[in-house]
């Protein structure tokens, strides 16, 4: 048990008396911006379609169904999993910098499931295997030496993220190099973080991943605002915070290594839509995390839709495209914000 007893309503402490009618309201706006996204985004891509030639008896009734459905259907659930994932480690490490991209778990993941898919490939699940093990040993070993030497700075953190992201990146480029050419080429698109190749089957496989992540963000929810105090008067109010972070840590890289393994990674999903939604809907993680979720899979279901268009024929991998939008604002919470960094 996460909560070994109840002291307070959290929830007020933080944001006042939060109703759920305003819960409520919050998510259904949230839900009617994403039916509309999704029922525009599958129609647009390098090649548009119209109703002119929708037919149940041609193929592009079966390409849209096929293949852009699942599509926009994968980007939906992938963003939601990137963002939620930033939500619950910038609540579980204090610090508003971090998500998966920047702490070096979507690098570390990206390394692993690189060496299954090529070296491995004759083993059934190689490259999510692999995957996992690496990134939930990078974030325990970065967990375990904040613990020792008394908490990381946000500086420190960063650094600590870039520096594993750069060796996991250095291996990886070594590792490419004993490749022959046409499967370098074909794992390049990958690690740069893409749904071109995305179908059903890829959207089950995720889900598999996706749903723990899901369900345990929902039930902790109230857990999570108890995070805000510091760690002492977290305790003192009946939360096991060593626990809930342990949890969180193992979860999200599953989550993380699941979608690395499948799409390559794809940055800062997790890190722009968390800081937007602490704007829109405040710091009550009971609506920041539906929320986060909802707008996580918006962004990148918009972001794939650039990328099918903005040069169509030719497709872009998306990753490019959140990191085109996700660096600029990098750098601003880290120059701009000094109210999050200090």
């Amino acid at each position: 048990m996460v909560r070994t007893k109840t002291t307070g309503n959290t929830s007020e402490d933080l944001t006042g008396i939060i109703s759920k009618k305003k819960i409520v309201i919050n998510i259904a706006i949230h839900s009617m911006l994403a039916v509309a996204v999704l029922i525009i985004a599958p129609w647009f891509g390098s090649e548009n379609f119209t109703f002119s030639k929708f037919s149940a008896q041609n193929e592009v009734f079966k390409l849209l169904l096929s293949y852009r459905l699942a599509r926009v259907t994968i980007a939906f659930l992938l963003g939601g999993v990137l963002s939620l994932s930033g939500t619950l480690l910038q609540a579980t490490l204090k610090n508003p910098l971090i998500e998966p991209y920047t702490l070096g778990i979507s690098s570390s993941s990206a390394l692993g499931a690189f060496i299954g898919i090529t070296f491995f490939s004759f083993i059934p699940w190689s490259g999510f295997s692999l995957s996992i093990l690496i990134s939930v040993f990078i974030i325990f070993t970065v967990y375990r030496l904040s613990q020792r030497f008394g908490g990381f700075s946000v500086y420190t953190l960063i650094l600590a993220g870039i520096t594993i992201s750069i060796f996991s990146a250095s291996l990886i480029s070594l590792l490419r190099y004993i490749l022959n050419p046409l499967t370098a080429n074909l794992l390049d698109r990958w690690l740069i973080g893409s749904l071109i190749t995305a179908s059903w089957k890829d959207f089950w496989i995720l889900l598999c991943f996706s749903i723990p992540l899901i369900l345990w963000g929902g039930y902790f929810a109230n857990d999570y605002n108890q995070l805000y105090f510091q760690t002492e008067v977290s305790k003192s109010r009946g939360l096991n915070v060593e626990w809930l972070q342990k949890i969180t840590f193992l979860i999200v890289s599953i989550a993380i290594a699941g979608s690395v393994s499948l799409f390559g990674p794809i940055a800062f999903v997790g890190l722009i839509v968390p800081h937007i939604e602490r704007k829109i809907s405040g710091f009550d993680y009971r609506i920041v995390i539906p929320a986060t979720f909802i707008s996580g899979g918006i962004l990148l279901t918009l972001s794939d839709l650039i990328s099918r268009t903005i040069l169509a024929p030719t497709e872009l991998p998306v990753g490019i495209i959140t990191s085109c939008l996700g660096a600029p604002f990098f750098l601003y919470l880290l120059f701009c914000r000094k109210d999050l960094t200090d």
